[in-house]
């Protein structure tokens, strides 16, 4: 056996390299078992033989590896099938468990990733990088213990052709056992230990050689912790002796509400011989599970923490520990849930003898998706829809004593849907299938949820009642609508009186008699209405959410004995459109918002209702939408009592988006949705909070280019419900389509066209700068969004998305990474989850607040915007008890302020000396309605530890409601501040009496001229600057250099260095110049050229094989360890300043190489804000990633920069780049 310490010996050492070459031939040639070690290491001598890869931590200390932001490469890149064994730990310094190590290294870019984790996630999960969209995700797999800090665990990686085990602490089975079906992409490579962006430490490296057909009789088999066939027959039969059937001891005199939450009996239809067994009172339940109520009894998988994708449906990975607990929610339930589509719940219910007249009604808020419900053997009622509420009378089924509720769920309405999870079209990036389309409207749940999934109660009232209420506010008073219901067999006269208290303080409004003797016969419905005007309430507003107490009481005319008494929690207030705008209580209103609440993740939860919309409230966020689940009752009273509006939204998200007949459904689907959205209206209009109705989301159907005549049917299939919802509700405007704008109407409609049609009020467009496509910083031109608007309508956009954090680390959303690319569009390498979360969590606070601060300022035009998505703005946002805000809510707290305070800023980066190119603008949107009183603008620039560098302040007139005041300050930017970088912030505080009313900050670098010292001015430098955009840079650098006219002439003198500058704007560039430029790197010449362009693909064409003509304003560093980036940042790469009004680009271009080439290094990256569609993502790539800073190396060098470092006579970070990228050069 043969053991090596350590894998690879240093380079200069000449035992290295005949030890490495005899591993590599050991590695590659059979061995006897004995002999299959490769090396083993202990990393216990002073200096270890490996490569670092990374800027950061990567040493051996008293015989342990640790590393941070850096990693270790270790042994060759020949090596293909192996074993891998160490121990690992995170350190107890550190935050979180976040192991990382790998195998089959080929470079930093083309590597297998595993990560271990614990702490705010508990998994492991395996991934293959590649270095154009060559990246796919393998599996993740949950621990079933909290890997803890401090704490060793060991590892076995077995490595075998595209065959990888992932083994933990020596167990026999293996916790990841995955095929990479395009594995022939990275078929060998080194092993990889740490690359964290915290401290790893490692000790008892041993890699083994494998046989390449060492896999091949191995069964797959992966651990498992959940339950075994038998222990579930064992927890069943526990669960089910616990069980209690429900006892009614007492009935109050007037209305008894019982809850029927918690534990039913339940049984799978597959296990029922037939249905009798389970509506048969005398059929026994003893050997039935249990399953809570309200849940579904298939795990929860909503968009976006529930979903999967790929075709291997992955976990989404929003939340890896929510959709992990929905997972073994159902898989340690005691029956199949998988198997269940149809399943049959039981409820025993006692009830006394004093039961004489009374009505009692089951409710069931909703049901997913259809449901029989019988009672004592009879069948009571049924239900079609997964959201409506099911009210059954069911008085003449119950008796005293025992009686038995059952239900029947079934899961499928549509039989046999035809390729139903095939994919129908994208929504953006949504993958909507035809079981979406075709099917029961369900939201954006996938994998059809089913269950009793939200409360269950029995009401008992006197056969006289309230059956339902109808409030509708103005500013002085109200107008009702109660429906009464006679269920005696005598006639009865009543009055109906009213009784309005102020929520919180019992303070009466009004108390009166609003209709004497009502008249109602044996089994009457009636509906009564009456007006109660001239009063002075508190208006519920999100800013003030006022609440009243609506009492309503019925009393016999002649013995004013109480008959029925129901009361109401609502508020006063108005919202209405009017031409462009949106009145709340008769007050120009701007609508606030952030989309997307966790409602979905705990549709029951009223502890994370209130607390989430507290949080919203408190950060600013005046509305916000459903999004594709609408409100429960639970959250709708948390969003009253909290203070935050509602966009409430329909049922059917994309519903008839597709072309042609197909893309209608059938009437029948269609009547079962537009009933159950007309019921969830009636139940749910007595709200406050809820501002105003969308009927659904992106149908879209307006956009795509199909025939007028389908496009007019499907006009008119809405227009239908819209004239329902105005029947239904008509105090609140309607969206017809949460991404319908009329602009946006293809085969361009005349406006004959939507005379026929009722569209709604308000026109709602759906956008995606900065994060999908194109710039934040073209929002900042108030054109963007003109073309969309519409005289006389409302334009707001319900949907305007910036990126989506996960809610435990705050890394991106697995999917938008391993899929869709643009992740590594905002911050390159850093968006792998071994990156440090802090940057994806300031991309996101930056693009979200710039967007909305750049719409406030500019679009007086737009009435409202909901940013998106909200819900990714907290950590552990499906937690009560843990959730808390990531950095772009406080962002937005400033942001959204009704009064805005804002700075536009375009470039990011400034010298002192010099004037800050920016306007500041306060923006009044009080709700109130008032003017902004004369004010002070205070102005600071602070160090980050806020301690102030230089201030001042202006003083600002009143500014109206609706309206901004713009300035443009005089402010020099600063030099007394310590060293030769400020990494600062500018503060602004807009004061009223000495009272802060709006405050904002924004990061700021600024430099002294000191920071650019020039290296290498000893050095000959020549000089070729085509654009003249280089030597203005070098000579305010004080470089010292010669120009000379031509290349011919430049090459013809020696030189250290020779920088070419504009070759891209050299008209006349043939193959013998190139020639030139090769020839001489290939002899030993040291070239820096700048903004070459695509003559760069004729100077090297073996190596750069194309080059996109791509402008962006954020660059990535790639090799954190190269010279070009010394004293920069990994943010520094971003937004140049020029000193002016215009979107702050860092380089004109993008380089694309040949992969198999080892001698050219990508040193930075760039790529086109835009996501990978379909599933060939380096095709999508090519088109849109490249390299703005490259390096090849022969027996001279040659590095091509596309940066913008003509910047530097106004950009610090540009002017360092340029004195750095000569460092690289020369090295």
């Amino acid at each position: 056996m043969f053991h090596f310490s350590p894998f690879v010996l240093s380079s200069n050492s000449r035992s290295a390299l005949v030890l490495f070459s005899f591993l590599s031939t050991l590695f590659l040639n059979p061995l006897n078992a004995q002999d299959r070690l490769l090396s083993k290491d202990s990393f216990s001598i002073s200096k270890p033989q490996f490569t670092k890869v990374g800027k950061g931590l990567c040493k051996v200390q008293d015989g342990v590896l640790a590393t941070r932001d850096s990693y270790a490469s270790i042994g060759s890149a020949e090596w293909e099938n192996y074993t891998i064994s160490f121990e690992a730990r995170t350190p107890k310094t550190e935050e979180q468990v976040q192991i990382w190590f790998g195998f089959r290294e080929q470079g930093r870019n083309n590597r297998y990733l595993v990560g271990f984790k614990g702490g705010f996630q508990n998994d492991i999960e395996i991934a293959r990088m590649g270095l154009m969209g060559d990246d796919r995700f393998l599996g993740i797999r949950n621990l079933d213990f909290n890997p803890t800090l401090g704490v060793w665990y060991a590892f076995k990686i077995e490595v075998c052709k595209n065959r990888f085990r992932v083994f933990i602490n020596n167990e026999n089975t293996p916790r990841i056992d995955v095929i990479d079906d395009k594995g022939d992409i990275l078929t060998k490579g080194k092993v990889v230990l740490g690359g964290a962006w915290i401290k790893n430490e490692f000790r008892n490296l041993e890699v083994t050689r494998l046989s390449d057909t060492y896999m091949d009789p191995i069964k797959s088999k992966e651990y498992s912790y959940y339950l075994t066939p038998k222990q579930k027959v064992e927890k069943r039969i526990k669960e089910r002796k616990q069980y209690k059937k429900v006892k009614i001891s007492h009935i109050n005199p007037i209305r008894t509400t019982i809850s029927l939450d918690g534990n039913w009996l339940f049984k799978p239809d597959h296990e029922l011989i037939n249905r009798e067994q389970a509506i048969d009172a005398n059929s026994s339940d003893d050997d039935w599970h249990i399953l809570e109520v309200p849940n579904f009894w298939n795990p929860s998988r909503i968009w976006l923490h529930g979903e999967t994708f790929m075709d291997e449906e992955h976990q989404k990975g929003a939340s890896d520990t929510y959709f992990q607990k929905e997972t073994d929610r159902c898989e340690n339930y005691t029956f199949d849930y998988k198997k269940t589509n149809i399943g049959w719940y039981r409820q025993w219910v006692d009830l006394p003898d004093s039961l004489n007249d009374k009505n009692i009604e089951l409710n069931f808020d909703a049901v997913s998706k259809m449901a029989e419900v019988y009672v004592n053997g009879k069948l009571a009622g049924n239900n079609k829809g997964m959201f409506g509420e099911i009210k059954l009378d069911i008085t003449k089924f119950l008796k005293p004593g025992s009686n038995l509720i059952a239900v029947k769920v079934m899961k499928d309405y549509t039989k046999d849907i035809k390729n139903a999870n095939e994919i129908a079209t994208i929504a953006v990036t949504v993958e909507v299938t035809n079981q979406m389309l075709k099917d029961i409207p369900h939201g954006f749940f996938r994998d059809e949820p089913v269950g009793i999934w939200q409360p269950v109660k029995l009401i008992i009232t006197n056969p006289v009642k309230i059956v339902d209420t109808y409030i509708k506010p103005n500013l002085t008073g109200a107008r009702f609508e109660i429906q009464l219901r006679n269920t005696s067999k005598l006639k009865k006269i009543f009055n109906l009186n009213t009784s309005i208290k102020e929520k919180g303080t019992d303070d009466i409004l009004i108390e009166r008699e609003s209709i004497k003797k009502i008249i109602l016969k044996e089994g009457e419905y009636k509906t009564v209405t009456f007006e109660i005007n001239n009063l002075n309430p508190k208006l519920w507003s999100p800013e003030t959410p006022n609440l009243y107490s609506f009492n309503f009481n019925l009393k016999e005319s002649k013995t004013n004995k109480l008959l029925d008494s129901e009361t109401i929690q609502s508020g006063f207030r108005t919202f209405e459109t009017k031409g462009d705008y949106f009145y709340l209580n008769g007050k120009q209103y701007w609508l606030r918002g952030a989309n997307h609440t966790p409602h979905a993740l705990g549709i029951n939860d009223a502890d994370l209702a209130n607390k989430t919309l507290q949080m919203y409230h408190d950060g600013n966020i005046a509305v916000t939408r459903s999004h594709t689940i609408p409100y429960s009752e639970v959250w709708l009273k948390a969003a009253d009592e909290q203070g935050v509006g509602i966009s409430y939204e329909g049922t059917w998200p994309w519903l008839m988006i597709g072309i042609g007949e197909e893309s209608i459904p059938k009437k029948e689907l269609l009547n079962i949705w537009s009933n159950e959205w007309i019921r969830l209206m009636k139940k749910y209009r007595n709200h406050p909070s809820l501002l105003y109705w969308t009927i659904n989301n992106e149908m879209n159907f307006t956009h795509k280019k199909d025939k007028l005549s389908k496009m007019e049917q499907k006009m008119q299939i809405v227009s239908d419900v819209v004239k329902q919802m105005r029947i239904a509700d008509p105090t609140r405007p309607i969206s017809f389509d949460s991404g319908y704008t009329r602009k946006a109407v293809k085969n361009n409609p005349n406006e004959n066209f939507f005379q026929k049609y009722d569209d709604g009020d308000i026109d709602d467009g759906h956008n995606y700068q900065g994060w999908y496509n194109t710039s934040v910083f073209d929002v900042f031109d108030k054109k963007q969004l003109l073309n969309r608007k519409t005289n006389g309508r409302p334009l707001i956009s319900q949907e305007w998305s910036s990126g989506y954090p996960n809610t435990e680390t705050g890394h991106h959303t697995r999917s938008y990474l391993w899929q869709h690319q643009n992740t590594q569009t905002h911050i390159g390498n850093q968006a792998y989850p071994f990156g440090n979360p802090s940057y994806s969590l300031e991309n996101n606070a930056f693009l979200t607040s710039e967007l909305v601060e750049a719409v406030r300022r500019t679009h007086d035009k737009l009435a409202g915007m909901h940013n998106f998505s909200s819900i990714t703005w907290f950590q552990n946002v499906y937690d009560a008890e843990k959730v808390k805000p990531y950095p772009t809510y406080y962002r937005m707290k400033n942001s959204l302020n009704p009064i805005l305070v804002s700075a536009e800023l375009w470039g990011r980066h400034y010298f002192t000396g010099d004037k800050l190119p920016t306007r500041f603008c306060i923006v009044n949107d009080k709700l109130n309605g008032e003017d902004l009183e004369a004010s002070i603008l205070e102005w600071e620039i602070t160090y980050e530890d806020n301690r102030i560098v230089s201030s001042g302040e202006y003083s600002i007139p009143k500014i109206a409601h609706y309206s901004r005041k713009w300035l443009t300050p005089n402010i020099i930017l600063p030099e007394n501040f310590s060293g030769n970088r400020l990494d600062g912030k500018l503060k602004l505080y807009l004061k009223q009496n000495r009272k802060v009313v709006a405050k904002n900050e924004y990061n700021l670098l600024i430099a002294k001229k000191s920071w650019v010292k020039p290296l290498h001015n000893s050095k000959k430098i020549i000089v070729v600057d085509f654009d003249n955009n280089t030597i203005p840079v070098l000579d305010m650098l004080n470089y010292k250099y010669k120009k000379v006219n031509n290349l011919k002439e430049a090459f013809s003198k020696k030189a250290d260095i020779y920088i070419v500058s504009g070759l891209s704007e050299v008209k006349e560039f043939d193959a013998k110049k190139a020639k030139l430029i090769l020839d001489n790197v290939n002899k030993g010449a040291k070239v820096l050229l700048l903004k070459t362009g695509e003559k760069a693909t004729a100077i090297f064409p073996k190596h750069i094989t194309k080059y996109l003509n791509k402008k962006m304003e954020t660059a990535h560093i790639d090799i954190t360890e190269s010279k070009v980036f010394k004293d920069l940042e990994y943010f520094d790469l971003r937004y140049f300043s020029n000193l002016k009004a215009e979107k702050p680009l860092v380089y004109s271009g993008l380089y694309q190489i040949n992969e198999s080439k080892s001698n050219i290094v990508c040193i930075a990256s760039g790529c086109q804000h835009r996501y990978a569609r379909g599933q060939d993502r380096r095709k999508e790539m090519l088109t849109m990633k490249g390299f703005p800073i490259i390096s090849i190396t022969n027996k001279g060098k040659a590095v091509f920069s596309e940066m913008m470092t003509n910047k530097g006579l106004y950009d610090p970070v540009a002017a360092k780049l340029i004195i750095n990228l000569i460092s690289e050069t020369l090295e």
